[in-house]
């Protein structure tokens, strides 16, 4: 069996930040300086990710309510309106070399899709939308190629 170029955190992690890694597919080289030379961070409900100078590390922590709306508040009564973070649950990191291989292995129709979806000269066909979509649809989880594998995957999660 084929080791993938990516594994299922490292694809879970990216498909969480496909508005960074759409312009890697399209232009892997210019894609990945950007993300190289920017400072980047965010999340939410629980995970969070950085831009770093040498990959994009992810986490997942727990996300434990601890405050709750009470009579005559905005939201329903008992609706968690605080949280906390709360334990690792998982972490990710894709090191910018390993994207740039793995963009690097997309197919030539992908990677000119996304060009095009990227370019805004000399004509602009820019549409981050589809960008994103074609991202997402990119690291889907691979199906198994056949019934051992899916057997595999089966035992491995039970």
């Amino acid at each position: 069996m084929k080791r993938p170029l990516l594994t299922e955190d490292e694809r879970a992690l990216l498909r969480r930040v496909p508005q960074h890694i759409g312009h890697c597919i399209a232009d892997p080289a210019d894609g990945i300086e950007h993300l190289h030379d920017c400072h980047g961070s965010g999340g939410g409900g629980g995970f969070t990710y950085e831009l770093t100078r040498t990959a994009i590390v992810g986490r997942w922590h727990e996300w434990i309510p601890v405050a709750w709306a009470k009579t005559g508040d905005r939201r329903p009564e008992g609706e968690p309106i605080r949280w906390r973070q709360g334990a690792l649950l998982r972490q990710a990191t894709v090191s910018y070399h390993r994207l740039n291989r793995w963009c690097e292995s997309l197919t030539a129709e992908v990677r000119a899709q996304a060009l095009t979806w990227w370019r805004t000269h000399p004509e602009c066909t820019r549409d981050l939308a589809a960008l994103n979509r074609l991202t997402l649809r990119q690291l889907a989880d691979p199906e198994p190629a056949d019934l051992l594998e899916l057997l595999e995957a089966v035992v491995k999660r039970s």
